[in-house]
């Protein structure tokens, strides 16, 4: 089963309910107040079983958001986007004879330009599907697979128009795509062991520049890009089951990346030498994790996932990671998936509550 159907195996409980779940709007602070989370209405493309995966914002008034919805007891494709006002359902194309389809990752680098990848059900296994947005509509580009087994791909960092990196599995392999603008192509990737490996997140800050993490039989895996190569970076783990769901790099010396070690959150950073794991907030009692990081400078990021039960937010101001008060609208289950930040104050994180797309914002 591909890795975001695994983490997300929480909220299928609420796409099965078909529950519609009313969204809260939590007023905004007084002029001047610190920044806080609020969720933001937004909406779904039928009545049960929406997620979002992921979020690229280009600026405060341009997200894209993706991922998937239940229509027909089959998941397709669902892609929203924002305007600054409000969030609205964008037109998505679906691969696949029974549509069994979902998006996992999403990279913006203009309101005009994003890349979004993710897989689709072909036959008995999975295969790559990436999509392009042009500012008008979201088309089908030809993305391919790396021999017969399932291949999956679970994010994608952009740094323009004609230069991505695409990551994810091909069997227990890593896989590693890119584009130039013209094609994607797999690119030859290292792997740690002969244990199951996976690429969860990527981060690029210039087309030389690239690091992607993930897990290697319940161990974190750390791979970085230099223009010529791939190659496994050594990181820490902090106790048995350690996996990277995110990661976001400043620079090509600042990196935070967030996950899971057994039931609690796992937060690593890199200097530019050294990856070492960072003490981080686990305020649940059964399991929390984190899924995404944004990070605007060195000292100051944002990451999301859940607690128990319950949308999770937690801080870096360079110091310690601290947990920020998020709104949990659902009566069942709450996640934030992703997060994209433009600014130190202004960041949007998306996810469900209770089978419906969930957005919130920071400001």
């Amino acid at each position: 089963m591909p890795r975001r159907a695994i983490r997300n195996r929480r909220q299928l409980a609420g796409m099965i309910v078909a529950l519609v779940s009313a969204v809260i709007l939590v007023p905004a602070g007084p002029a001047g107040a610190a920044p806080a989370w609020s969720v933001v209405p937004s909406v779904n493309a039928g009545t049960s079983g929406n997620v979002l995966n992921a979020v690229s914002c280009v600026s405060a008034t341009s997200c894209k958001a993706v991922g998937y919805s239940f229509r027909n007891s089959r998941p397709r494709t669902l892609v929203e986007s924002w305007n600054g006002s409000t969030w609205k359902v964008v037109p998505s194309p679906n691969r696949g004879a029974n549509n069994d389809i979902q998006l996992t990752g999403v990279s913006c680098v203009a309101g005009n330009s994003c890349k979004a990848v993710g897989y689709y059900r072909n036959g008995g296994v999975w295969n790559t599907v990436v999509e392009r947005w042009n500012g008008q509509t979201w088309t089908l580009v030809a993305s391919p697979n790396s021999g017969p087994a399932s291949n999956v791909l679970n994010a994608v960092s952009c740094v323009s128009a004609t230069s991505c990196k695409a990551v994810g599995s091909t069997g227990t392999r890593t896989l590693v795509e890119r584009w130039n603008g013209h094609t994607w192509k797999v690119v030859p990737t290292p792997n740690s062991g002969a244990a199951a490996n996976t690429l969860n997140a990527i981060s690029c800050v210039a087309a030389n520049s690239c690091t992607a993490v993930g897990s290697a039989g319940g161990k974190t895996l750390v791979e970085t890009w230099n223009g010529t190569a791939w190659k496994v970076v050594t990181s820490p783990n902090n106790g048995a089951g350690n996996a990277l769901s995110g990661v976001s790099c400043f620079s090509a010396t600042a990196c935070q990346a967030v996950g899971r070690a057994g039931k609690k959150t796992l937060v690593e950073s890199w200097n530019g030498t050294a990856w070492k794991v960072v003490t981080s907030a686990s305020p649940g009692t059964k399991v929390d994790e984190l899924s995404s990081v944004s990070c605007r400078s060195a000292g100051s990021c944002q990451a999301v996932g859940s607690s128990d039960t319950h949308t999770l937010a937690e801080s870096w101001g360079g110091g310690a990671w601290k947990v920020a008060a998020t709104p949990s609208p659902g009566t069942k289950v709450d996640e934030l998936n992703g997060v994209s930040c433009t600014s130190v104050t202004s960041c949007t994180a998306v996810g469900s509550t209770d089978g419906q797309s969930l957005v919130e914002s920071y400001g």
